[in-house]
């Protein structure tokens, strides 16, 4: 099932690639102008409120999308587990010091987990733990030991004593993952929720490795790895490579659903002073290119439209001349960013899809290394938008 919908998937994908593999922000137009003329100028047509409501609902627009892309899907398909109930709740003091929403998210994490047979399973092993809320209340429930690997010594010391109350029997290892994995035992359960790029990639060899039976995963950042070009674990997955780069991995990880409303506006002012300075370099240095800048935090907006140019400047090691008047920038870049966010809900219709493709690597790495595995939605996109839930079992 998984190798069959991993292979129409890179089909899908490779067919409509012109849509989703080059950004506007950074090319300025798109590639596709020409083929889909009637979802262009409908896009640019958009106004803020109609541009708001299909940017915050995937389901509006896929519909929308399916009105100019012949053949478009929405491949949000996997199958939901069963949902938090009176009866799987669990314990309410186990949230403290749990941030409401990361609650919500471990909740239906350890619920999506209750299908999978427990017989042979004595301790729960949370990776990349942090305090280790989810692995205190994974092995709480089942009344499981618990191990905790977390490189942080701090968050190490601080989850051992939240642990002491609820798993007598429970040690944290500090070691950085990366660097130094430790090994999974039989009798073990390891779990992890958002591990991030390599960290999560890191996980599933070692536990291949291991005489572990069972992992369950969400996997998160799907760009959070070294260097280069994405390399797909599986076999299958490299036979249909999409030779994907650090940039389009990141598209499928870019929704701000669970972000309050306050950092959104803030990213998006960002973005748009980001074209201002855009805008400003390629007049400096008479290069009619993108230049790639740091990243900046949230607080920059602090600074003003001009000291963010400013700062980007700086930076870049370009000289702005005294008596040249940035304002003019700053408004060519927030114009700039008007018509880039509406032609980049082109793409955004293709982000569950290459999230699905990323994860589908994954699941057949499981399979061809010998495991039983499936794949489900353990939470809603409004809890969480990473909601995809690895389970993979082996004698």
């Amino acid at each position: 099932m998984y190798s069959e919908l991993l292979a129409q998937l890179s089909h899908y994908l490779i067919r409509f690639q012109a849509l989703w593999l080059h950004s506007p922000f950074y090319h300025g137009d798109v590639p596709w102008r020409g083929e889909f003329p009637q979802l262009y100028h409908a896009l640019l047509a958009l106004d803020e409120h109609e541009y708001i409501a299909l940017d915050d609902c995937p389901d509006k627009l896929y519909e929308f999308l399916q009105q100019f892309i012949p053949d478009f899907q929405d491949w949000n398909t996997m199958p939901m587990c069963s949902q938090l109930s009176e009866e799987n709740a669990l314990n309410k003091f186990l949230a403290v010091d749990v941030p409401g929403r990361k609650w919500q998210q471990m909740q239906a994490f350890i619920v999506g987990m209750q299908g999978l047979p427990g017989a042979e399973i004595k301790r729960v092993v949370d990776w990349c733990a942090g305090k280790s809320h989810l692995g205190r209340a994974a092995a709480h429930q089942r009344g499981w030991a618990l191990r905790a690997i977390e490189r942080n010594p701090e968050l190490c010391q601080q989850g051992q004593l939240l642990a002491e109350r609820f798993v007598p029997q429970s040690e944290f290892r500090c070691c950085d993952v990366l660097i130094a994995p430790p090994t999974f035992e039989a009798g073990e359960r390891v779990i992890a929720l958002h591990a991030c790029g390599d960290l999560h990639r890191t996980l599933l060899r070692q536990w291949l490795a291991s005489a572990s039976q069972q992992l369950v995963l969400a996997p998160c950042c799907y760009h959070q790895w070294f260097n280069g070009e994405f390399q797909p674990l599986s076999q299958l997955a490299q036979q249909h490579n999409l030779h994907l780069d650090r940039t389009q991995v990141r598209l499928a990880v870019q929704e701000m659903v669970t972000s309050p409303p306050r950092i959104r506006k803030q990213v998006m002012q960002l973005k748009a002073w980001r074209l201002g300075f855009d805008e400003l370099q390629r007049e400096l240095r008479g290069v009619d290119e993108y230049l790639p800048t740091p990243s900046l935090p949230n607080s920059a907006v602090n600074w003003g439209a001009e000291g963010v140019l400013l700062n980007l400047a700086g930076q870049k090691g370009l000289t702005i001349p005294p008596d040249m008047d940035l304002q003019c920038y700053v408004e060519r870049g927030e114009a700039r960013f008007a018509k880039v966010k509406r032609l980049e809900l082109a793409a955004h219709g293709f982000r569950r899809a290459i999230e699905l493709w990323l994860v589908l690597d994954l699941v057949n790495f499981l399979q061809e290394g010998g495991c039983e595995v499936q794949l489900q939605q353990f939470c809603a996109r409004e809890i969480s938008p990473r909601n995809l839930q690895i389970l993979a079992t082996r004698q």
